[in-house]
């Protein structure tokens, strides 16, 4: 494969050392034969330097032949043929005298011009064998200026049939866009949710719902012909309803208000939760996120957890879930709630001190990472107070009682 080939954005500038160079005597032996010999080239019959004589439209000819009257005058009769034609002539010569200046002026410029050499499109080493090409006609690319890389290799050569600037085996396949209209235009599937009389079947699209790794694979074993149906028993409804609402949607309700921290009001629940149900509803939906491989609907429901105002025994329920239901090392869901209780478990536990035994005897996790925060938080107070010492507190001396004298 030939290689990638970086040619600069801006306009080239050349940077390389000469081919040849005239030696410093040439230069002025080639203007000097240039300039004589246009001269002599352009010379009039006859013409000498040092005898000529201008003459004026208002002296006396050679021959004593001058105008007679104004009308003479502006006639010009009295000009013989030949006095003419050394008029015309002499003009002539100072034209031509002209471009022969111009001539060898630009033969001058151009000789002091070196050839350089150059290496835009990789051919240095068939111009100059003896030096490397990496060495010979690099192009001063500059520091930061912006490059286009080209592939030499989709350059024509003579072996392309099909008479196109770049093969057709080097363009890329670039894939159609997919329109809300293929979603729908996809298989409708079957999914059986939940157990007893919350159980219902709910159907969606099969393009939506292979978004989804987990469904991906599911509708991988689906046949052209038969059911298409997948059975969820083990997963809530109404966390079900808003994978399904993300899906089609992008968001699932109660939606986030812009720029605050709150969220869209639900008439059919109370400001406060007290019993976590609003808590524990979020809690499913990121519990079913990770079980579909969805981190977009992870990140979205654990977001509106924070957003939700709830009591003691609502925070308990929630954490019981929390700790019921996911794994030890998820410290997305997990850490928060025991940052939750470590710094107020002082003033909820009289809300809801049997709740909160339970739940340490239930999921003996929960209490060993509410205390070990508390600790961390004691120690780092502690911390805090040796670098910053109070105006009542003595450094060095750790004595309760005060000293007693032995006199």
């Amino acid at each position: 494969m030939a290689p990638n080939m970086t040619v600069p954005y801006e306009e080239l500038q050349w940077n390389s050392n000469p081919a040849w160079r005239l030696p410093g005597w040439a230069e002025p032996i080639m203007v000097a034969s240039i300039l004589v010999g246009s001269m002599i080239l352009n010379r009039r019959r006859g013409f000498r330097i040092f005898e000529r004589r201008r003459y004026n439209i208002l002296d006396d000819g050679p021959d004593n032949v001058s105008a007679r009257s104004s009308d003479d005058l502006l006639a010009r009769d009295y000009m013989t043929s030949t006095e003419t034609d050394d008029f015309a002539t002499a003009n002539h010569y100072y034209l031509d005298a002209c471009v022969a200046f111009l001539v060898a002026t630009t033969a001058f410029l151009c000789n002091r011009s070196p050839i350089y050499q150059y290496n835009l499109m990789g051919n240095a080493e068939n111009h100059f064998p003896d030096t490397a090409a990496d060495e010979v006609g690099d192009l001063a690319m500059g520091g930061e200026e912006p490059v286009v890389e080209i592939n030499s290799a989709a350059a024509p050569t003579d072996d392309d049939e099909n008479g196109l600037p770049f093969p057709e085996e080097a363009m890329e396949d670039v894939p159609a866009r997919v329109t809300y209209i293929d979603y729908l235009k996809s298989p409708v599937v079957g999914l059986l949710v939940g157990r007893g009389d919350e159980q219902a079947l709910l159907t969606a699209h099969q393009a939506l719902l292979t978004t989804s790794p987990f469904f991906a694979s599911e509708c991988s074993k689906f046949s052209n012909v038969g059911e298409r149906r997948i059975d969820l028993v083990d997963e809530d409804l109404d966390a079900v309803g808003c994978f399904l609402e993300f899906l089609y949607t992008g968001d699932y309700f109660p939606r986030k208000i812009a720029n605050s921290r709150d969220l869209e009001r639900d008439p059919s629940t109370p400001l406060v939760d007290e019993t976590g149900d609003q808590l524990l509803k979020h809690a499913r939906v990121y519990t079913l996120a990770d079980n579909f491989h969805l981190p977009q609907l992870k990140s979205l429901a654990s977001s509106k957890i924070h957003c939700v105002n709830s009591t003691a025994k609502g925070e308990i329920a929630y954490a019981r879930y929390v700790y019921a239901h996911t794994q030890k090392d998820d410290t997305t869901i997990r850490a928060p709630v025991a940052n939750f209780w470590a710094t107020r478990s002082h003033t909820l536990r009289a809300e809801a001190e049997d709740e909160l035994r339970s739940m340490c005897l239930e999921f003996p996790q929960f209490g060993y990472d509410v205390l070990t925060r508390v600790l961390d938080e004691k120690l780092k107070r502690e911390k805090n107070e040796k670098m910053h010492p109070g105006p009542s507190h003595t450094p060095g001396s750790s004595r309760k009682r005060p000293r007693q004298s032995g006199i």
